[in-house]
């Protein structure tokens, strides 16, 4: 009958409701077509879990083809798939519409691979759509298999090939930096296949690695490596175009405007105490000069260093200036070595500006005000590095472009 091709869908669609539904399903598979696919899909409400199991994994299969998914869209709704259970999320990339027929049919083919028990060898022979196996390992990827896998720390060894090889030419590289070019990819290599050795002995999380491409299970697995765990949210966001860079972005911006004007007042109002000083020379005006050197230094140590301007990385500006006041005097506390106290301008620098700039404002403006004036910068600054950071998050997808490196057939 397979050789008959599509003559013989409609006597594999009639004989599939009896004994052999399961050798007819992979028969229909085996031929492949948009008829033979249609003809799969009310199985996916069968009674029997096998049956159904062997319905989700040849569709999840034949949508690898455009033209099978193309044509669902031209198919009519059946009912039997839109009074089962659904995993709709799986397919929220792919279509808008939560009514839509083929996103009901996927979240339903999702729900079915999803909940398997064991996938036999004679479906494991077929690849599934990346759409499937991707965010099916995402859902099954357990900590502990997560944090064993981050044991290797290829993280370490990308972030090396990134800072000595990667942004340089080839040909101004010395001999020994392309020895150590090659002994870090191969050592890179060495751990990505480790890692996919250790998943595939994690029973839920293999069974949907195997029905990827090979190249497809390394990027995977080198992604997982080099970065956080994927999310749910993440597969939501997979095809989303968004870049964005908190670094680079005007709540960022708007933060270091803030600490500028800032540090500008307390600078001010410093020099101002000097000036009008009876004893120019006094053990308080060397302490202000000192507080006025400790602010200056600490800018022009971020400005020189492109601390400050570590567009991809601004913690550590964020860090002394919204949480200097409560961070830094404990760091103090926790100092051991002598070289530590190099550190101490950066750590009067926000104690500074937030003492010397309240007290410019005391004298315009009550406590209470004051105090509320500290609430509305600090709170602000706070929710600024809040919305930018899961902006942030949300751009860094650890799954972006991973649909590229998988084919799809016409």
């Amino acid at each position: 009958l397979i050789r008959m091709g599509e003559l013989a869908v409609p006597a594999l669609a009639s004989e599939s409701a009896g004994e052999n539904a399961i050798q007819c399903i992979l028969a229909l598979r085996e031929i492949g077509t948009p008829s033979a696919a249609e003809a799969i899909v009310p199985h996916l409400g069968d009674t029997k879990d096998d049956v159904a199991l062997a319905a989700a994994w040849s569709l999840g299969n034949l949508l690898q083809s455009k033209s099978i998914e193309e044509a669902f869209g031209f198919f009519g709704k059946i009912p039997i798939v839109l009074d089962h259970e659904t995993l709709d999320w799986v397919w929220e990339p792919f279509e808008e519409s939560k009514s839509s027929f083929l996103r009901q049919m996927c979240g339903r083919i999702a729900f079915i691979l999803n909940n398997a028990r064991s996938i036999p060898d004679y479906l494991q022979a077929y690849e599934l759509d990346p759409r499937f196996s991707i965010p099916l390992c995402i859902d099954n990827l357990s900590d502990k298999a997560y944090g064993d896998i981050l044991l290797l720390r290829y993280s370490e060894l990308r972030s090396i090939y990134h800072r000595k090889i990667e942004l340089r030419p080839l040909g101004e590289l010395t001999e020994r930096e392309l020895k150590e070019k090659r002994e870090i990819e191969t050592q890179a290599k060495q751990k990505v296949n480790e890692a996919l050795e250790r998943l595939s002995r994690e029973e839920d999380t293999s069974k949907y690695l195997k029905s990827m491409g090979k190249g497809l299970q390394l990027d995977f697995i080198t992604r997982i490596l080099s970065g956080r765990k994927p999310t749910q949210s993440d597969w939501s966001n997979v095809l989303r175009k968004e870049v964005y860079t908190f670094g680079r972005s005007w709540h960022y911006y708007v933060i270091l405007v803030i600490a500028g004007v800032l540090s500008i007042i307390s600078i001010g109002y410093m020099g101002l105490n000097i000036y009008h000083s009876q004893t120019l020379l006094s053990y308080w005006n060397v302490f202000l000069c000192f507080l006025i050197f400790t602010i200056l230094y600490t800018w022009s140590i971020f400005l020189s260093s492109s601390l400050l301007l570590d567009f991809d990385n601004p913690g550590d500006f964020l860090v002394l200036f919204i949480g200097g006041v409560v961070v830094v005097p404990v760091a103090i506390f926790e100092f051991h070595d002598a070289e530590d106290f190099g550190l101490l301008p950066f750590m009067t620098w926000a104690p500074a500006i937030g003492y010397f700039t309240t007290t410019f404002l005391l004298i315009f403006v009550s406590w209470l005000v004051a105090a509320l004036i500290w609430v509305i910068i600090i709170g602000g600054c706070i929710s600024l590095a809040v919305i930018g950071s899961r902006k942030d998050k949300r751009s860094r997808n650890p799954l972006k472009g991973i649909l590229d490196v998988a084919e799809r057939t016409p």
